[in-house]
């Protein structure tokens, strides 16, 4: 499963307005996720 790139200034946009670990955690999951999907 590949994630489009148009979502990564979403997320960014995001952690920058939320400056908390949740918005972090999102981040994070976003990442990994990119990566599992490369694997495949």
């Amino acid at each position: 499963m590949i994630l489009p790139l148009a979502l990564f200034p979403l997320w960014k946009n995001y952690t920058k307005k939320n400056k908390h670990k949740k918005a972090n955690n999102i981040a994070m999951l976003y990442t990994n996720l990119r990566i599992e999907g490369n694997k495949e």
